[in-house]
This record gives structure tokens, C-alpha cells and sequence, in this order.
């Protein structure tokens, strides 16, 4: 099992603009950063949402 982790508040993306990214992706250009953005858009509905404060980033995390 995996701990979960935030992003740290300098690393965060709107989500309009990677929405963005995901509507103008050429797969045939970038076929990996495609079928990344597919996974996260590609499903269905997407909403944004904040990971609560409390949960750790990378910087912050001791196992």
C-alpha cells in the first residue's frame, strides 16, 4: 500500500489550463503525454478538488 501525497502549493496546475492541454494534445506528436491527459479527461466528468492540507508532499513526508 501506497501513502498518499499532495502536491506542495508551488507545483499546483489550474485546472482550466490542463484541461487545455488535454483538448489541444496531438497524439501523434506526444503519444505519451496524450495517453497521460486521456487518463486523467478522456473517462467522463472531471471536477477539481484540493487534497486536504493536512496530507503530506514529497517535501513534508516521513514513511
Amino acid at each position: 500500500m501506497s501513502d498518499a501525497l499532495r502536491f506542495p502549493d508551488f507545483e499546483t496546475v489550474a485546472f482550466a489550463d490542463l484541461r487545455r492541454e488535454y483538448e489541444r494534445c496531438d497524439p501523434t506528436v506526444q503519444p505519451e503525454r496524450c495517453a497521460r491527459l486521456t487518463a486523467l479527461f478522456g473517462h467522463g466528468p472531471v471536477e477539481p478538488a484540493a487534497f486536504p492540507e493536512s496530507m503530506p508532499t514529497i517535501y513534508d513526508y516521513e514513511p
